[in-house]
């Protein structure tokens, strides 16, 4: 991990491979909860998003990341686009959906928020690929959502 996060990082990639290292790192960040990597949240998933501000997964990890880290309201604007709300791709609307809560949880749509994180656990029943770590995820959400904790 200490070598893809070097500040030589941009030197030694493209730009391709840059904005897909960074992206995995802000997903694992997400996923984890990881303290070392949510301190470059933010400045991981903006570079990302300037490298592919059109790129499906890299809107998705930036709404997240901007939720996460407190601004709920600019991840939601992300989430929201077109190009994420329609994504078919079960990982992707599974993350996005959890962050979504989150996001509308966090702006006082306690009812929304459940609702959404509903959908999030139907759709990772249905879906036999799920990584541990995002059934955690979703575990943590549901409790802070469910249980106000």
């Amino acid at each position: 991990m200490s070598e893809l996060t070097r500040n030589e990082l941009s030197h030694d990639l493209s730009d391709e491979e840059e904005m897909l290292v960074l992206d995995c790192l802000v997903t694992e960040a997400l996923i984890y909860g990881d303290e070392r990597l949510r301190s470059r949240l933010d400045e991981w998933s903006l570079r990302a998003f300037q490298l592919g501000p059109q790129v499906k997964p890299i809107l998705g990890t930036r709404g997240g990341a901007l939720v996460e880290l407190g601004r709920p309201l600019e991840g939601k604007a992300l989430l929201k686009t077109e190009v994420v709300a329609n994504d078919a791709d079960p990982f992707g609307a599974i993350m996005r959906d959890i962050f979504l809560a989150r996001a509308e949880y966090a702006l006082g749509e306690a009812e929304t928020a459940r609702r959404l994180i509903a959908s999030v656990r139907r759709a990772a029943a249905a879906w036999a690929a799920l990584a541990p770590g995002v059934t955690a995820l979703i575990a943590r959400t549901d409790k802070q959502i469910v249980f106000g904790s």
